[in-house]
């Protein structure tokens, strides 16, 4: 999948691998709040320090006819707003994204798989903002 931009210049495309990568800077900036995880909650250890890959795999980004959807897998600091956390990451990446200036519509999910504490409390929280239509 890529994603085709207007500029100036032409037409741009932009695959999933650069989204991605904007994601997960766009996560980086919330290092601390946010915690890359997999679909089972289990925590990626070192995080976004020594830009580990395995980052990438928190997030899945698809296409369709209505938009681009991109979902993101994490675990959310205790003692934060889970919903505040999760709409500042969409504002973040928004906002990163925006640069591309995509004409597709764009819809983000946040899969809260847990709450870090001193461990990690198990929870299942979706979080959705742009649905398609």
């Amino acid at each position: 999948m890529a994603l085709i931009t207007k500029s100036r210049y032409g037409l741009i495309a932009v695959n999933n691998d650069v989204l991605k990568n904007i994601v997960s800077k766009s996560m980086s900036e919330m290092e601390g709040l946010v915690f890359p995880c997999n679909r089972r909650g289990l925590v990626y250890k070192r995080g976004f320090k020594g830009n580990d890959s395995r980052t990438f795999n928190s997030i899945e980004i698809s296409e369709d006819s209505h938009g681009i959807s991109i979902e993101i897998y994490y675990v959310s600091k205790f003692g934060e707003s889970i919903s505040d956390t999760a709409s500042k990451l969409f504002d973040t990446i928004e906002y990163n994204i925006g640069v591309l200036r995509p004409e597709k519509h764009i819809k983000f999910t946040a899969h809260i798989k847990g709450v870090m504490a001193k461990q990690v409390v198990p929870r299942d929280i979706t979080i959705i903002r742009g649905e398609h239509h």
